[in-house]
């Protein structure tokens, strides 16, 4: 008996042992039969702890354990038991009263033990309470719905974007952008997203594990727009960016409100440039017609009757020429409001194109006393057209009158006329001073004159006004400079815009 006292110690100390760690495992160990109304015949004391009823209440009661059962989900344990006559091994998962009158989640796996026949004997099973991960898968599930209702009502574009270029997600008004319908079980491509955000954006999204924001132009159902696009890097617990969302937001009608501001921005500084020009112009160029006439007016009252007749006449001619000039500066501007505005506009005018050259060749020969000899070229079959006589003459009077005021006395000016079937050109050369290259982009702007002009006399208005007449006209003009010094005005005219009859005269 001495000799068994240490085998029998052994034994219970494995057993004390035993008990201290189910006592604080959370599973549950326990035995059963393999037959209704499966008696428990074993379960470990921490069955307490996790259920709150004591050992006995189970295995004194061979229904205790079944009645607890979620009566919905009661049918399905029962079928499964039923399974341990033919399956080794078993595993459930359902709700179970517990003694707080809480259902929790039981997660339970039983192994099946059988004889030599293979008859089943016994059930070996443990289950522990898995109600917390169901609550927090739950949750999961839960915000994930959430989220993904949130990702589908929305009208920005959100596709999840994977370190191995393929597409993860992408919510509904992404799939419409892309053409890519509902009822596609496959996720757009990688090449289909770049059609909507920049590869290189996406990239530096993955590379500096930073949010990246950019802005493109895009085409969604056929239309150009403009998308802001934001892409946020996504890290597992390593820190590595698994993947990419992309936000995308149509924000065309803000590019255009901007684009509206900066024109409006634009035409304010332009029309501020404008004004300065004319405050400029007019104290300088008014100025001096005016001083003019007031000191002659001045000498004529005070020393008039004492000067000869041709002293008198002297001062009154240099009163008409400063009145002259001074309504001619009056008549630029209201002739740059009249085709701007298209008023008084003539275009069904029958004008002999020739005999108006003539004409006006001859007015400013005779203001300018004959110093530069004009040239006139006239080629082509056209004579008479219908057109707008005082624009065209515009067009034939400022450049000339330019070509001459710039220009050194004895420098010949050349006038050429060219009439096709379809069009007409008028070229004017000259050996003048030129315009420097920094000062042709504003060539045609209101009251601008270049910084090479010195003190010659103008209010910058007369290529302007040639330019509007010839686009009043429906055509266009362009500036060369001269190889050898002096500059080539040409302006095209189509004569299929022009109204009327035939233009053959």
């Amino acid at each position: 008996m001495s000799e068994n006292n240490p085998v029998e110690q052994e034994l219970r100390d494995t057993r004390h042992i035993l008990n201290r760690l189910l006592a604080v495992s959370p599973a549950v160990i326990y035995s059963t039969t393999p037959f209704p109304p499966y008696q428990v015949r074993y379960i470990s004391e921490n069955v307490t702890i996790v259920t709150g009823y004591s050992p006995d209440q189970f295995i004194e009661d061979a229904n205790f354990w079944k009645s607890r059962v979620h009566p919905e989900d009661r049918l399905m344990v029962l079928e499964q038991l039923d399974k341990m006559q033919l399956l080794d091994f078993l595993e459930m998962e359902y709700r179970f009263l517990c003694a707080d009158e809480q259902y929790h989640f039981l997660h339970e796996e039983i192994k099946v033990l059988r004889d030599t026949t293979g008859h089943p004997i016994e059930g070996i099973g443990y289950f522990i309470d898995v109600t917390r991960q169901r609550n927090y898968e739950e949750a999961i599930r839960q915000s994930e719905n959430l989220y993904r209702s949130l990702a589908e009502a929305s009208r920005d574009l959100i596709i999840l974007i994977s370190s191995e270029k393929t597409i993860e997600y992408i919510n509904s008004y992404a799939r419409q952008a892309l053409g890519w319908g509902e009822s596609q079980t496959k996720l757009p491509s990688y090449a289909h997203i770049l059609k909507l955000i920049p590869e290189g954006s996406i990239q530096q999204a993955f590379q500096t594990q930073q949010a990246v924001y950019t802005e493109n132009s895009a085409i969604i159902s056929k239309r150009k727009i403009w998308l802001g696009t934001w892409l946020v890097p996504i890290s597992n617990p390593h820190n590595d960016v698994e993947f990419v969302m992309a936000v995308a937001r149509d924000i065309t009608r803000q590019r255009e409100t901007e684009e509206e501001l900066q024109r409006a921005l634009k035409a304010e500084q332009e029309l501020n440039s404008l004004r300065y020009r004319f405050l400029t112009m007019t104290t300088h160029e008014f100025k001096t017609p005016i001083s003019t006439i007031l000191s002659s007016i001045e000498l004529l009252e005070t020393y008039g009757e004492r000067w000869s007749p041709e002293k008198r006449n002297d001062h009154i001619n240099r009163i008409k020429t400063a009145a002259q000039r001074l309504n001619q500066m009056l008549s630029d501007v209201l002739e740059v409001n009249r085709v701007d505005n298209s008023v008084g506009l003539v275009i069904n005018e029958k004008v002999d194109l020739s005999q108006l050259c003539h004409e006006v060749i001859r007015e400013i020969q005779q203001s300018d006393q004959n110093r530069h000899p004009v040239i006139f070229v006239h080629t082509g079959e056209l004579s008479s057209v219908r057109m707008d006589t005082r624009s065209f003459r515009n067009i034939i009077s400022n450049l000339l009158s330019n070509a001459i005021k710039y220009s050194d006395p004895g420098k010949d000016v050349i006038l050429e006329l060219s009439t096709q079937p379809d069009h007409l050109w008028v070229k004017v050369h000259d050996r003048g001073i030129g315009v420097p290259e920094k000062d042709r982009e504003n060539l045609f702007e209101p009251f601008y004159r270049g910084e090479n002009v010195s003190s010659i006399p103008g209010t910058g208005l007369g290529l302007t006004i040639v330019k509007r007449s010839v686009e009043a006209l429906g055509g266009e003009i362009h500036y060369e400079e001269k190889a050898g010094g002096g500059s080539v005005f040409s302006v095209r005219i189509p004569l299929k815009h022009l109204t009327g009859e035939s233009n053959r005269g």
